[in-house]
């Protein structure tokens, strides 16, 4: 509410502020856009605050912002003596003209025989009327108070109509910083999380754990010790950046794991959260629909919540939240509450410490498995090879060369020359010495031969270590140790795939006899290679996509950027082209049609594209694979046949030739 008095000494502006959000300063400008008065607000102030200035011509500004009533109120009171000799004067000229006026309206009396039409004699009387009464107005002192109370308000209102921030973008921006920050070479992230969890119906007390958190992007490794609240090692997980996970925990074998971004139910069924980040990324992960996420801004932060009003299963999420930095948009807190089993539980995930370290300052062994988490027998034995590995490898002698990146990208370029990065075993890794590393298992001598003719370029550079050996000679090697062999009988009652009726009744129409059992069994392998091509395409991509940031990729010399840009290109084509053809061998026996929504890729959401991009074609692939597939858990094709697999299959197409526009701008 605002109210505003003109006289011709004083003019007096007042304001009643109606917000929550507190008031940092108050600015009044002049027409010119020059800051004539600036007030400070303290926080949490109480009572009046008051600043006045004096003006050139004995005039003075003075503004007091009062905290006393209900809601703050701002006064500005705009004084200049001028203008009161100057009101006598235009006093005496207003009784002038009415004189003027009256003497004129007599002699027009007397005139009135005249021809001069009256029409136009009002006209002309009317306009001078009009003009005199602008004099005032047109004041150079009165504009000038006007302008000012006029930018007063204009400051409040932007103050208080803050635009609506978009959660999607916030964790996009999030997800884009997190990526940038852990790509760096040199660079070794250390965070430390606590976990709190409890049972919502309070039958347990609060359990807490606390993570340490390492990852090096040189040596392509992310990794997670998790600590109980007596400090003691209990488990951990060493993350590969070719998507290995390796869980280990006290007195168990290690146990090969899914990466979580990939099968993140499995992670809450079994009850292993501790393995998610306090993430924008991992809070994109669990959100199924995004439409539903709220944004609450507080002065320091965001808030970002979201409830699952779907979730009716017995494992599952059922509401989440992140808080985000304003300055930064880094997470600082995440909670879940998930059901397991029946019971409902919450977990807080809260950031104790966060840093970052260069790789030379980190001690070797903190990348190392940590002896208590391996089984007894493999303690010592480990213990050994450690400390070789570690003279040789991870002490860099004057002889060691580091890898550059124009380099690394041209050890990938030849692996993508044949293939060599679609589904086979094959890493490419950095030492702890900043070399490149790699290793392939090949099918036969064969296919050792082409790896090995195809890095030939490459494998005389002290930066690179290339180690290459066939099924046959792995097999060969001495085992680490003997593992009884565990033999599960697996009862099959019907020995079609569930998409048999469909695929006979298709068929049928044009074939006979074991004709048909021929073309269902040469369609399906069909069907099934190119669903798992895709998904291959669609790894190779994202690997590419994450490996390097855009701005580490303009730092490259011209040749590497093409090279790299060439096998982004290659991958999303091969991608499209296998999703293409599976959707044409579908679409006439399931009739399956859905649109998505265009897709939207930038530079700085591409890697987080990406991510997405593999998440589809594993779901895709799944869905394929149910249908296609004889199993004993009585899976069905009904997945194929509806409307979210076929907007998803679009959707990820899409999204393949959106990623592949970025790099043809």
């Amino acid at each position: 509410m605002a109210a505003q008095k003109v006289g011709s000494e004083l003019s007096e502006q007042s304001v009643s502020i109606s917000i929550a959000e507190p008031i940092d300063f108050v600015e009044i400008f002049s027409e010119q856009e020059m800051r004539l008065l600036f007030l400070s607000v303290e926080p949490n102030a109480l009572h009046q605050r008051k600043a006045r200035i004096a003006l050139s011509d004995d005039r003075t500004l003075e503004a007091t912002l009062d905290f006393d009533t209900s809601w703050p109120s701002l006064q500005v009171i705009y004084s200049d003596p001028s203008l009161a000799s100057e009101a006598l004067s235009r006093a005496e000229e207003t009784q002038l003209h009415h004189r003027d006026t009256e003497n004129h309206r007599v002699s027009t009396e007397k005139n009135r025989n005249q021809q001069q039409p009256r029409a136009i004699y009002q006209f002309i009387e009317g306009m001078k009327q009009w003009l005199l009464s602008l004099r005032f107005m047109l004041r150079p002192e009165l504009i000038t108070v006007c302008l000012s109370l006029i930018l007063i308000a204009a400051l409040l209102l932007v103050r208080m109509h803050v635009p609506v921030v978009s959660a999607s973008e916030l964790l996009r921006r999030s997800t884009t910083a997190d990526e940038v920050s852990a790509g760096e070479p040199g660079t070794v992230i250390h965070r430390t999380v606590n976990i709190e969890e409890r049972r919502l119906d309070g039958s347990n007390p609060t359990v807490r754990s606390r993570v340490e958190i390492w990852q090096s992007a040189a040596r392509g490794l992310k990794l997670r010790r998790l600590y109980d609240e007596q400090n003691h090692l209990v488990a951990g997980e060493w993350a590969k950046q070719d998507g290995t996970n390796m869980v280990y925990r006290r007195g168990v074998e290690p146990q090969p794991r899914t990466a979580p971004e990939v099968a993140v139910q499995a992670v809450i069924e079994n009850g292993e959260l501790w393995r998610l980040d306090a993430s924008a990324a991992t809070f994109n992960m669990l959100v199924e629909h995004r439409e539903a996420i709220t944004v609450d801004e507080r002065s320091n932060t965001y808030i970002l919540n979201y409830e699952n009003s779907a979730a009716n299963g017995p494992n599952g999420l059922l509401s989440a939240s992140l808080t985000l930095t304003r300055g930064n948009l880094h997470a600082i807190e995440q909670r879940m509450i998930v059901v397991r089993n029946g019971d409902r539980r919450e977990y807080r995930f809260s950031e104790a410490a966060f840093e970052k370290k260069s790789t030379g300052s980190v001690p070797p062994d903190v990348f190392q498995t940590d002896p208590e988490l391996l089984p007894e027998r493999t303690k010592s034995r480990t213990e050994d090879k450690t400390t070789a590995a570690i003279d040789s490898t991870d002490h860099k002698s004057p002889a060691d060369a580091v890898a550059s990146p124009e380099l690394e990208i041209e050890v990938t370029y030849l692996l993508n020359r044949i293939k060599a990065n679609l589904g086979e075993q094959v890493s490419l890794t950095r030492t702890a010495a900043g070399a490149l590393r790699i290793e392939a298992l090949a099918e036969n001598d064969a296919r050792k031969n082409e790896i090995l003719r195809a890095l030939s370029p490459v494998r005389n550079n002290p930066a690179v270590k290339v180690e290459v050996s066939t099924v046959a000679e792995a097999l060969k090697r001495p085992s680490n140790g003997s593992k009884n062999a565990t033999v599960r009988e697996v009862e099959v009652a019907n020995n079609r795939t569930p998409a048999d009726a469909e695929l006979r009744a298709y068929f049928s129409a044009r074939l006979v006899g074991e004709a048909i059992d021929e073309e269902i069994n040469r369609y399906t392998n069909r069907v099934m290679a190119h669903s798992r091509q895709a998904l291959l395409h669609a790894s190779a991509l994202k690997k590419l996509a994450t490996r390097f940031s855009p701005e580490q990729m303009h730092g490259l010399d011209a040749a590497a950027q093409a090279k790299w840009l060439a096998m982004i290109r290659e991958q999303a084509t091969g991608y499209q082209r296998e999703v293409a053809t599976l959707r044409q061998e579908l679409r006439p026996i399931f009739n399956g049609s859905s649109a998505a929504t265009d897709e939207v890729v930038t530079e700085a959401n591409l890697a987080q594209s990406a991510d997405r991009l593999v998440e589809l074609s594993y779901a895709n692939d799944e869905a394929v694979r149910a249908a296609f597939t004889i199993s004993a858990e009585g899976k069905s094709a009904a997945t194929i046949t509806s409307a979210q697999f076929w907007r998803a299959l679009s959707s990820a197409e899409k999204l393949a030739a959106a990623i592949q526009r970025v790099y043809q701008n």
